[in-house]
């Protein structure tokens, strides 16, 4: 038997909306019907069922319907309706009949997906063939460049002190920060070829004490400042420098001016930056682009002064003593090959003042040839 106007089989106490099936005991049978709850012509009295219960349960379904426990009710997979008096739809998985396994839910998700994907796959195919008719067509889809920024390059100001230092300015006011370094004209290529490492030992010492602090004093004082310190001698050029912030410079120029005028090149020092060289040379030994950088030098300059490794090597770094670093640092640390420079928030002016203060009682002590 079954009720074509409410899709409600009474055998099978099964009812459906849409393609959604509904599940209902054989006790209560009902039919549903677009024109509403009191056109359900099936509202009859079930076997067993006292009298009145059918007035309350049509009642209680009708207030059912006006609230969204309906609308709740068939978002579920399956709904077990008890037809006792009071008793609301209950959610059941378990006790789901056997008509909701042969009808489930439709798969909304799936579907959504794949209008989806059709559509940008549609999307695509209409850009590329937009792509393409355009380029049939002769013109030309690519976006015009952007406008250029505009590049504002201050050039730096030069002037020379009485002693023969060079000095550079490079005013950059809208920096907070000054940089100020010291180069000298020589590196490495003068170190001689059974001493190779005197100028990087030479350079890197700087940093390791004066005459008044030691290193960690060095350390302890730039650091206060919140600046940084380095030294160096590489190939071409051995420096010091400091940068700090602008309102800081004359402390750092303090420091600045004492480790590149009035070095220790104490032989604690010397010994521990040797080892620390020869480590360091062992492990770059170990690596294929550190030999074969070696190698080539000496391949394209032989024996000429970029042939050896400016670093030194592991047999001429212990045949430098004390005395090879302190000669190369009076013949080659003079005012006249040197140059200051000084770039960030600092005038011209204020950087020739630096200059004079702090490095213009710099004397020329012996007369050696300056590198062409």
């Amino acid at each position: 038997m079954r009720n074509e106007k409410a899709g409600f089989d009474v055998k099978n106490s099964a009812s459906t909306i849409g393609d959604r099936p509904l599940i209902f005991p054989s006790r209560l049978f009902y039919a549903f019907s677009a024109n509403g709850a009191d056109s359900f012509p099936a509202w009859g009295n079930a076997p067993g069922n006292r009298p009145g219960e059918t007035s309350a349960l049509k009642a209680r379904f009708i207030s059912m319907l006006s609230s969204n426990a309906l609308s709740r009710a068939f978002s579920a997979d399956a709904w077990w309706f008890d037809s006792s008096p009071g008793a609301m739809p209950q959610a059941s998985h378990e006790d789901a009949p056997l008509a909701l396994k042969k009808h489930p839910p439709p798969k909304v998700k799936i579907k959504a997906a794949a209008r989806g994907f059709t559509t940008l796959l549609l999307a695509l195919l209409c850009l590329t063939l937009a792509q393409r008719a355009l380029a049939v067509a002769g013109v030309d889809a690519t976006p015009s460049p952007a406008p250029a920024h505009e590049i504002s390059f201050t050039h730096p100001k030069e002037t020379k002190l009485d002693n023969g230092l060079r000095v550079i300015v490079a005013e950059r006011p809208s920096l907070p920060l000054l940089a100020m370094e010291l180069i000298i004209r020589i590196g490495s290529e003068k170190d001689p070829n059974d001493r190779a490492g005197t100028a990087s030992l030479t350079g890197s010492l700087l940093t390791k004490g004066t005459e008044k602090m030691a290193a960690p004093e060095i350390a302890n004082a730039i650091e206060s400042l919140g600046g940084t310190i380095f030294s160096s001698g590489v190939s071409d050029y051995s420096s010091a420098g400091v940068v700090v912030m602008s309102s800081k410079a004359e402390p750092a120029l303090t420091i600045l001016a004492d480790i590149v005028l009035h070095p220790a090149f104490k032989q604690e020092e010397i010994d521990r930056l040797r080892r620390q060289s020869l480590d360091g040379l062992r492990v770059a030994l170990q690596q294929p682009g550190s030999l074969a950088s070696y190698v080539l030098g000496r391949v394209v300059y032989g024996d000429g002064e970029y042939g050896h490794a400016s670093g030194g090597t592991p047999e001429t770094l212990p045949a430098i003593q004390r005395s090879d670093i302190l000669n190369f640092y009076e013949n080659y640390y003079r005012p006249d090959n040197a140059t200051l420079v000084l770039s960030g928030n600092v005038s011209f002016e204020q950087g020739k003042e630096y200059a004079e203060k702090f490095f213009g009682s710099w004397k020329v002590n012996q007369t050696v040839p300056r590198p062409v």
